[in-house]
């Protein structure tokens, strides 16, 4: 499910959002290397499949680009020299008003 967190836009209204993945990840369980090259974003029947381009990796921080925007992933049991693209599954994801 997608939370919205903040005041409701008007419709058509354009907005800058935070998005926040609030699972816990790990390595081959719900982050992972993609077999395609490309953005996406896809709801099932109880989570979303994202696909985004890795920038770079530290420790266990994951830094991705999502779509032109970057997205910091805390990455548990994560193989070193990632790079490519990657699928990210996630049960929850929140949305939220920048402000900017």
């Amino acid at each position: 499910m997608a939370i919205w967190r903040g005041d409701l836009p008007l419709v058509g209204e354009s907005l800058d959002v935070e998005l926040d993945i609030d699972d816990c990840s790990e390595w081959t369980v719900n982050v992972s290397a993609a077999q395609d090259m490309g953005y996406k974003i896809v709801e099932t029947d109880n989570h979303y499949i994202l696909a985004a381009k890795v920038v770079s990796q530290e420790s266990d921080v994951l830094v991705v680009d999502f779509v032109g925007s970057i997205v910091m992933l805390d990455v548990e049991c994560m193989q070193k020299g990632i790079s490519g693209w990657v699928e990210i599954c996630a049960k929850e994801l929140t949305l939220s008003p920048t402000n900017i």
